[in-house]
């Protein structure tokens, strides 16, 4: 019997959903020292006490005693219900199962974008490769980040725009309302949702030299913009009324470090060769493109050694070498690839990496991490299935029998199929092994240990607080980074009276790293002459200094 294409679509589809839910959810159902593994990002603690603070009628707080906006207000407003739960395994373990199905969704929406231009299987992978590839889904799947939310909304902004009409206002109404639901997800996909709005109006081809063209045009623009104006509009003046600033004080926290001579979080980019660095280095952190470029450089890495110019050369052979092959093979498909990339919508798409990019580098902000990068990364993912459809074509055109072309097809999807899915077989094994059961989370090391050290009740200062807060009873501990405390906390710390403030809140203790809090800015400064040395947590290769702070 002869399968449509529709039908093979919506195979390929369920096929996929299927495989990644298969290959995820025993981690719903693991033991919780597996599970600690799955959110194993302290950033992603600082949403979940900070959820558990709303639910448990606390107020938006992660302290319990100032507010905060230092989050992605979407992903926040998902899974406080979920820190509603009982328990501190309970919540994680939901957490999990709406990671995965978000995971999931994902892949099935990559597959449905990609479908329409390129070949199934191609797709297919293309879907398995977002969803899959560790340097996404240890982001996207695991952690408890806003990134796996964000990813989904910013394929959806994509599939609305293949699928709207530039002429019907229902469609540009709901495709703005979902670029409004992106920047609610992460507030930097706002670059995305409007040179998405941009390429909409113009997929119509408006005559702009036609002046009775304008009026239509502002009125479709209007109908896509005013939802993302509502959106970004609404959430500043929340911010302002609740938190005395209108945009997130940890997005202005991570600018002024960049201000400091001798943060511990890194520096900007302050000469071109250094700006120009960051896009072709392997560091995930800093490299936006590190999905393509971290092959590249270790491969140069390998030809050369690590002598610098000599591996700059390697990589820029490599680099130019690849171009050049992925040129001639689009060559042949000249005619239909600028319909494919419209389609995929990878020219807003890169605009929007592009402007988001510049926002991070030329505006001091510092403490990049992975997740930041997820737009890129769904663009090197489409791009990628783009260039594998082209290759597909070419073979295809070629004088070989169709029933062994097909199968040399079909082989060829089975084989990269298995390769995406092989990395993440071994933890099937893990998850129920002995070896799990008896192991020491270093979350409960830790929150141990503190609650042996310090008195019920006690506020306790650190940097990067989240999983300490969330795991450790009975205690308050209070962000001295301010990526999740108050705006008055962070002008006090600019003006240098961060002091004065935490004596006002009643500290008590500090902890974290020796060098970090007596020696590095803005730290040495705020508690010089205020610290006494109490006991000293030590495990593996970490030391981790508890002082008494002193009014």
């Amino acid at each position: 019997m002869t399968v449509s294409g529709t039908e093979q679509r919506v195979r390929l589809q369920v096929a996929l959903l299927f495989l990644i839910i298969l290959l995820q959810v025993p981690v719903v159902f693991s033991h919780e020292n597996y599970l600690l593994t799955w959110f194993n990002i302290d950033d992603g603690y600082y949403y979940f006490v900070t959820a558990r603070n709303i639910a448990s009628g606390l107020g938006v707080t992660f302290d319990g005693i100032a507010p905060t906006n230092g989050f992605h207000p979407l992903w926040m407003l998902l899974i406080t219900p979920i820190f509603a739960l009982p328990g501190q395994i309970l919540p994680l373990r939901v957490l999990a199962a709406l990671l995965i199905l978000i995971n999931a969704a994902t892949a099935a929406l990559v597959y449905r974008l990609a479908a329409q231009r390129l070949d199934p299987g191609v797709a297919f992978l293309t879907g398995l490769a977002f969803a899959l590839l560790p340097q996404i889904h240890d982001y996207t799947a695991r952690g408890g980040m806003e990134a796996g939310l964000s990813a989904l909304l910013m394929v959806l902004v994509l599939d609305r725009l293949a699928a709207a009409d530039p002429g019907n206002w229902r469609d540009l109404a709901i495709a703005g309302s979902v670029g409004a639901l992106a920047f609610l997800a992460r507030l930097d996909n706002v670059f995305l949702a409007g040179f998405a709005g941009l390429a909409l109006l113009l997929k119509g081809r408006p005559d702009l030299r036609d002046r009775a063209a304008w009026g239509p045009l502002f009125a479709r623009g209007a109908a896509y913009f005013v939802p993302l104006a509502i959106a970004v509009a609404g959430f500043m003046l929340w911010s302002q009324v609740g938190f005395g600033t209108p945009t997130p004080v940890s997005g202005q926290v991570k600018r002024w470090w960049g201000t400091l001579a001798n943060s511990p979080y890194g520096f900007p980019p302050r000469e071109l060769k250094n700006y120009i660095g960051q896009f072709v280095t392997d560091d995930p952190d800093i490299g936006p493109w590190s999905l393509a470029t971290g092959p590249l450089y270790r491969a140069a890495e390998s030809l050369v050694g690590e002598e610098v110019g000599d591996r700059r050369l390697a990589l820029a052979g490599l680099g130019l070498g690849l171009a050049a092959l992925a040129g001639a093979l689009a060559w042949g498909e000249r005619r239909r690839l600028p319909g494919t990339i419209t389609g995929l919508g990878l020219v807003p798409l890169l605009l929007g990496c592009l402007a988001q990019i510049a926002y991070y580098k030329l505006g001091d902000s510092v403490a990049q991490r992975p997740w930041y990068w997820i737009g890129e990364m769904l663009w090197l993912v489409l791009a990628g299935g783009v260039l594998l459809d082209v290759f597909a074509r070419r073979l295809a055109a070629l004088r070989i029998d169709p029933a062994a072309r097909r199968g040399l097809g079909g082989l060829t999807t089975l084989l990269l199929a298995v390769l995406l899915v092989q990395p993440h077989l071994p933890r099937l094994g893990r998850i129920f092994s002995p070896e799990i059961a008896q192991a020491e989370s270093f979350y409960h090391v830790r929150s141990d240990w503190l609650e042996a050290h310090t008195e019920p009740g006690a506020l306790i200062g650190m940097t990067g607080t989240g999983s300490a807060a969330y795991f450790t009873d009975g205690r308050t501990f209070i962000n001295l980074d301010g990526l999740i405390n108050s705006y008055e906390y962070f002008l006090s710390l600019k003006d240098g009276t961060a002091d004065e403030y935490l004596e006002s809140i009643g500290l008590d203790y500090v902890f974290g790293n020796e060098y970090i809090i007596t020696v590095s800015d803005p730290y040495g400064e705020i508690f010089a002459g205020r610290l006494t040395q109490g006991a000293v947590f030590e495990t593996g290769e970490r030391s981790l200094h508890l002082w008494r702070f002193t009014p």
